[in-house]
């Protein structure tokens, strides 16, 4: 047996540290039993459900979504929705969209939003679940015409990477706003001059 993965298996660690450390086995153990704190949080604001998808535990994170509060936030803005979306983990991240408790509009430290992740890296299904979540939400709405660092919104990205059917959902929910009409010809003239 390996000498680290013994030591392991003396300490009694939490499920943040089981999640820190990618310790599946003790993880999914705690999860069945019961016996966890799911919104403990360490120094830098880390949950284990964002520990769990920033450190791709798919299997692990699915069993702790249920009825969890997805919506925290560490320092750096990223949520576990966020970092869902950067490792193209779309079972996880519709789970997450599903609980109803995700903050859609979480920007991080970045400027992404799970929406320009998942328009990025092509997760269709996600950005059309996050666009038709966002319509029935009252509070803390996603800004559709968020532009990223990069100076790319969702649309700009969509379009890019040929995502048709969210391309054409946020046309059609933004259609009357000028704003994000101007907002799409600055970015796509940058697009074509860059």
């Amino acid at each position: 047996m390996d000498p680290l993965l013994k030591y392991f298996n003396i300490i009694n660690y939490s499920l943040l540290e089981c999640c820190k450390y990618k310790i599946h086995e003790k993880a999914l153990k705690l999860i069945e039993s019961g016996i966890y704190d799911p919104y403990e949080t360490d120094i830098e604001g880390y949950t284990p459900l964002i520990y769990l998808c920033k450190n791709e535990m798919d299997t692990t994170a699915l069993k702790l979504i249920k009825d969890l509060d997805c919506s925290h936030s560490n320092i750096y803005g990223d949520t576990a929705l966020l970092w869902a979306c950067t490792h193209k983990m779309d079972e996880v991240a519709l789970k997450i969209i599903e609980t109803g408790k995700s903050n859609l509009s979480q920007i991080n430290n970045f400027g992404e939003t799970a929406l320009t992740i998942a328009c990025y890296n092509k997760m269709t299904e996600v950005a059309i679940k996050i666009i038709e979540t966002n319509k029935l939400i009252e509070t803390n709405k996603l800004n559709l015409s968020h532009i990223n660092y990069h100076c790319e919104t969702a649309l700009s990205l969509a379009c890019y990477y040929k995502m048709d059917d969210v391309a054409f959902k946020l046309l059609e929910l933004e259609k009357n706003n000028e704003f994000f009409l101007n907002k799409i010809y600055l970015t796509v003239k940058n697009k074509m001059y860059n």
